[in-house]
C-alpha cells in the first residue's frame, strides 16, 4: 500500500461534512422532541390548574346559592285598615319570595353590567327592590269579598349591591363590556367571606388582572383568558340543568310561566355555569349578550291569563325571568352559539368537573 495514503488516513482526526450534517440533524430532531414534550407538559399543567380554578370558583358560587334557600326577606306588606282586611294568598307568598330571591341574585351575584347599572351606563339599577308587586285578596269588615288587587311590596336595597356600586369606576361609561362577566365575578369574590377568609384570597394573584385597563379587574385562567360565568344558564345543554328538575326557589310552581299543560315551559333548576375558554381562547357559548332586556327591567304582561288573580287594571308587572320567556326568539344564556360548536371542545366547564 502506498505509504503516503496510509499516512494521510492516519492523520485525519475531524468529521466529514456528511457526518456533521447527520449529527446536526439528530440534535435538531432531539431538540424538537424535547420542546414538544415540554410544551405538552406545560399545557397539561395549565389545563390542570384551570380545572382546579374553575372548580374552586364553582364551589364558592354554589356556597352562595345555597345561602339563598334559607335567606330571610324583609317583606313589608300594606297594613289593613279598620274597614278592609288584606290577605296574601299562599301562592302569592311563594311568588313574592321567588321574585325577591331572583332579584337578590341579580343584584348580589351579577354576571353582566346591566345587573348593576342601566343601559345608558349612567345610574345604578334600583328597579327590583321598589317595584315587586303581590296580589292580595280584600274583604270588608263583614267578611265579604272586595276582590283581588295588586299591591307593592316594599323592601330595602341589599348592602352588598351598594358595596358593588361603590367599587365601580367613577365614570360608569368607562366600564368596558369586553370582559363584564369576569369582572362581575371579581366583584363577587372580593366581597365574599368563607369561614373568615376572603374568597379572593383563595385565588392566586396571577389569576387577577385588568386586561382591558378599565379599572375593573378580571379573574383569568392560566391561559390568560378571562373566566366567564353565567348565573342563569337556561340554555345550557347539560344533565345538571334540566327541565325535569324543580326550581328550588319555586316549590309551589307559582311562577307565572309555569304550566301543567300548554306551550309555556315551567321553571326548572338552574345551577351557575363557570367556564374557561381553554387554549383557543374562544368560548363558543352565549354569555352576556342575551337577554337584550336587562333582568332588572323585565316585565310580565297583565293580559296573560293563567287562572290566577291579577290586578283589575291593565299594564305589566316587573318580573325577573331567568328563562326570558317574553322574548322566545333570543338565544338563552349558556347555549352553544350557532356555527361555533368546534370552539367549545377545549372549554373547561364546571358542569364537567
Amino acid at each position: 500500500m502506498n505509504s503516503s495514503l496510509v499516512k494521510s488516513r492516519l492523520s485525519r482526526h475531524g468529521f466529514t461534512l456528511v457526518e456533521l450534517m447527520v449529527a446536526m440533524a439528530l440534535v435538531s430532531i432531539l431538540a424538537v422532541m424535547v420542546t414538544v414534550a415540554l410544551n405538552s407538559a406545560q399545557q397539561d399543567a395549565r389545563l390542570a390548574r384551570t380545572r382546579s380554578l374553575v372548580q374552586r370558583i364553582d364551589e364558592i358560587l354554589q356556597y352562595k346559592m345555597e345561602e339563598y334557600k334559607t335567606r330571610k326577606l324583609p317583606v313589608q306588606l300594606p297594613l289593613s285598615s279598620s274597614t278592609v282586611e288584606m290577605t296574601l294568598l299562599p301562592v302569592e307568598v311563594s311568588r313574592v319570595r321567588m321574585m325577591m330571591m331572583r332579584d337578590l341574585m341579580r343584584m348580589e351575584m351579577p354576571d353582566r353590567r346591566s345587573d348593576l347599572i342601566d343601559a345608558s351606563l349612567s345610574t345604578p339599577v334600583r328597579i327590583g327592590p321598589t317595584n315587586i308587586r303581590a296580589i292580595v285578596e280584600r274583604t270588608n269588615s263583614a267578611g265579604a269579598s272586595l276582590g283581588a288587587v295588586a299591591t307593592s311590596v316594599a323592601w330595602t336595597t341589599p348592602s352588598r349591591y351598594e358595596n358593588y356600586i361603590k367599587r365601580l369606576p367613577a365614570n360608569l361609561a368607562d366600564w368596558s363590556a369586553s370582559y363584564e362577566s369576569s369582572e362581575c365575578l371579581y366583584l363577587i369574590l372580593s366581597t365574599t367571606t368563607l369561614n373568615g377568609v376572603s374568597a379572593l384570597d383563595l385565588i392566586s394573584p396571577a389569576n387577577v388582572t385588568d386586561l382591558d385597563e378599565d379599572n375593573m379587574p378580571e379573574i383569568v385562567d392560566p391561559f390568560g383568558n378571562p373566566i366567564s360565568w353565567v348565573r342563569w344558564p337556561a340554555g345550557a345543554a347539560s344533565s345538571v340543568v334540566t327541565q325535569a328538575g324543580e326550581d328550588e326557589f319555586d316549590l309551589l310552581n307559582s311562577d307565572w310561566g309555569f304550566r301543567t299543560a300548554g306551550d309555556v315551559s315551567p321553571s326548572f333548576s338552574l345551577r351557575p355555569l363557570v367556564v374557561s375558554a381553554g387554549l383557543d381562547g374562544e368560548l363558543g357559548l352565549v354569555t352576556t349578550e342575551y337577554p337584550t332586556t336587562p333582568y332588572g327591567q323585565m316585565m310580565w304582561p297583565d293580559s296573560t291569563t293563567d287562572g290566577r288573580p291579577r290586578a283589575t287594571s291593565g299594564g305589566s308587572y316587573p318580573y325577573v325571568d331567568p328563562f326570558n320567556r317574553q322574548a322566545a326568539s333570543e338565544p338563552l344564556p349558556g347555549a352553544v352559539i350557532p356555527g361555533q360548536l368546534d370552539f367549545i371542545a377545549d372549554n373547561v366547564v364546571s358542569y364537567d368537573l
